[in-house]
Formats: structure tokens, C-alpha cells, sequence
């Protein structure tokens, strides 16, 4: 009898111990404080020990311990807005059909800016008669009627 009392008295507290502890876990997450320590501060902890036959229940409160921050990600190098330095002497052509035509450009910027070319608002594809290499510069290989306009 004595021994299954002291069993039903360490249940007992054992069962409160668990219920405390779900409490504050709820507790603790209503109010934000899962997610992060405020103030870069752990919250203290309490450590339950199981105790002997005839003893209390021991506990030992941890002390709170001062964290810095994370260092904040290194920043990025400033960069550099594209610039178009060079671009076609004359903005009219007037080219025979069957020749080749060539729009060199030359952009700067960082990052490697990218390239489209439009002709008369639509955009201009690689294909059978155009070329777009990597420095931006469009080549119409062989002109057509059909390749007049704005680009």
C-alpha cells in the first residue's frame, strides 16, 4: 500500500509537471515567443529532476544567457545602371535587298545587363535571317522587304 501511494504521488506530480509545461507552451506561443528571444535573450529553464522515494521533487532554474544577434548578411556591392555607350552612327539605313545588315551596340552595367531587340514593336527572335550575339549586337545575315522599319 505504501509503495503504490508513493507511485500515484509521483504521477501525480509528473502529470502536473506536464500540464505546467503545456500551459506555457501555449502561452509562449500566443504571444509571439516561439519564434524569436526578445532582446537577444534566452528565456531562462527550469530543469525537473524525478524524484527518490521519499523525497521532493527537485528543480535547478538555469540562468538567462545574453546571445548577440546573428551577424546580418554580408551587403551586396553597389551596382551599376546599364548604359548604352555605343549604339549605330545613323539611326536611318538604307540597305539593297539581299545584303547584310549590322546594329553593334555596346552596354554597360553591373549586373551584365541582357538584350532584346524589337523590330516595329514586336520582338526580334534568333532565326534564318537574324542573329543576336552575346554583346547585343543584331545581324540581319540576308535583308528583306519585310525587315524594313523600326528597330
Amino acid at each position: 500500500p505504501i509503495v503504490g501511494g508513493v507511485v500515484c504521488a509521483i504521477l501525480v506530480v509528473l502529470v502536473v509537471i506536464v500540464i505546467v509545461v503545456i500551459v506555457i507552451v501555449i502561452m509562449m506561443r500566443r504571444n509571439g515567443a516561439h519564434s524569436k528571444y526578445e532582446n537577444g535573450i534566452q528565456p531562462s529553464t527550469v530543469h525537473f529532476t524525478r524524484p527518490e522515494e521519499n523525497e521532493e521533487a527537485k528543480y535547478e532554474e538555469m540562468k538567462p544567457i545574453a546571445r548577440k544577434p546573428p551577424p546580418s548578411p554580408p551587403k551586396k556591392p553597389p551596382g551599376k545602371p546599364p548604359v548604352i555607350e555605343k549604339f549605330p552612327d545613323k539611326y536611318e539605313f538604307t540597305v539593297e535587298e539581299g545584303h547584310r545588315v549590322a546594329f553593334n551596340v555596346e552596354v554597360s552595367g553591373k549586373p551584365t545587363p541582357t538584350y532584346a531587340w524589337y523590330h516595329d514593336g514586336n520582338a526580334v527572335e534568333p532565326d534564318y535571317a537574324h542573329e543576336i550575339h552575346e554583346d547585343g549586337s543584331l545581324v540581319i545575315l540576308t535583308a528583306e522587304i519585310e525587315h524594313q522599319g523600326t528597330y
